[in-house]
């Protein structure tokens, strides 16, 4: 897990979600007044560095609800590639479509 600081105050988050069998699950959250500047793109590549160098792992997955384009091109330049979009249930109980991503090493 690791969280961008500025004098204090999280700007935003990546993490990588154990899973199972070399994979994990890569989020990603950053605060809106900070979109735009390639941050969320420049701490994804490092936590995908990290995850593919020093933690061994094979495969990474993510998963971005399909409206977020945003989100979707974080994925892209850091090599990501669509697999599969189908309507999920969320937390909140509403179904989304939602595309889903996959890195290999």
């Amino acid at each position: 897990y690791w969280t961008m600081m500025e004098a204090d105050d999280a700007i935003g988050s990546v993490d990588l979600s154990l899973i199972e069998g070399g994979a994990a699950e890569l989020g990603f959250l950053l605060r809106r007044d900070r979109w735009g500047l390639g941050l969320a793109t420049e701490a994804a590549a490092a936590v995908i560095a990290h995850g593919f160098g020093p933690l061994g792992l094979t495969r990474l997955a993510a998963a971005v609800q399909a409206q977020n384009r945003a989100a979707a091109r974080v994925l892209e330049k850091n090599g990501f590639k669509r697999v599969d979009a189908r309507p999920v249930l969320l937390a909140d109980g509403a179904r989304r479509d939602c595309s889903f991503y996959l890195l290999t090493r």
